[in-house]
């Protein structure tokens, strides 16, 4: 398969003080294949069908080369330049008719990576020291909590985050895992909800014009600690909106409190993006 890198696209935010500063969110990947099949998504294709689909990508760097997961893939892709990418097919899904792995999360530690998927019902988290091979192992079968959406989060002390939801009716949530089994081992805790009334980019709508259909949805957690702050990132107010985007949190815990950072408009239209540490301790997603 063949991917090309589309232009890096700059977006200057300005300060209170009046100062501007420029972050980078790169569009890194645009496919005429759009990786491997996703089968019959709840009959929505026609039986052993297919349709090409690469959403809610996430990216970790391990042992100087970038492994990018996505929703609902018989794999990953690897690079070492966010350029040139090569597949690696690998058996994540249990159903491969269904909804089994979407919007995956991973992470590093030492020479393990770590992977599991969105799950209602308990998902096994994957672990493997040689990626590249496609082989992984089993750390646990099932994991405990209706994780949706997740981002895992290895904090510079060793102790593991979950962060999770997708909805406009609950809280994005955070928690602490054991990293043995992988259960929580903290309070469950409500890091944030929409705030259409005060945020305007939140409001639901085309053009964030909609206050009578639904309310917004917020999804897309996303953790990044950054000279001692955590930035906790999330997407609103939905997907099929040109307007859709990210806002950040900030707090000095991974569990809060945290405190809206009103300059976080970011990364619109998200379509075929990845999360890339860049500087500001921002991931373009």
């Amino acid at each position: 398969m063949k991917y090309t890198r589309l232009p890096q696209s700059a977006v200057r935010l300005k300060r209170p003080d009046g100062m501007t500063r420029m972050r980078l969110c790169a569009n890194l990947l645009q496919s005429d294949e759009h990786q491997l099949q996703f089968r019959a998504f709840q009959q929505q294709c026609a039986p052993h069908g297919s349709f090409r689909s690469s959403a809610d990508p996430m990216a970790v760097e391990y042992k100087g080369e970038y492994f990018l997961f996505s929703t609902n893939q018989g794999g990953f892709h690897y690079s070492k330049n966010l350029v040139d990418w090569d597949f690696v097919p690998a058996s994540f899904q249990r159903k491969p008719t269904d909804d089994d792995q979407c919007a995956p999360a991973a992470y590093v530690s030492g020479d393990t990576l770590f992977y599991t998927g969105s799950t209602y019902e308990g998902l096994a988290v994957w672990y493997s020291t040689h990626p590249k091979t496609g082989r992984f192992k089993r750390a646990i079968e099932k994991n405990v909590l209706p994780t949706w959406d997740p981002c895992m989060f290895l904090d510079d002390d060793g102790r593991l985050y979950m962060y999770y939801g997708s909805s406009n009716e609950y809280p994005l949530k955070a928690v602490e895992l054991d990293r043995n089994d992988f259960y929580p081992i903290s309070k469950i805790h409500d890091v944030m909800m929409l705030r259409p009334e005060e945020h305007g980019w939140e409001r639901f709508g085309m053009n964030n014009d909609d206050e009578i259909t639904l309310r917004p949805f917020t999804e897309g957690a996303y953790m990044t600690k950054h000279n001692g702050k955590y930035y906790f990132q999330y997407g609103a107010p939905g997907t099929e909106f040109k307007v859709y985007a990210d806002g950040v949190y900030v707090s000095d815990s991974p569990l809060g409190p945290f405190v809206y950072q009103s300059i976080t408009r970011c990364a619109t239209s998200r379509e075929d993006m990845c999360k890339v540490p860049v500087t500001e301790a921002r991931s373009a997603t």
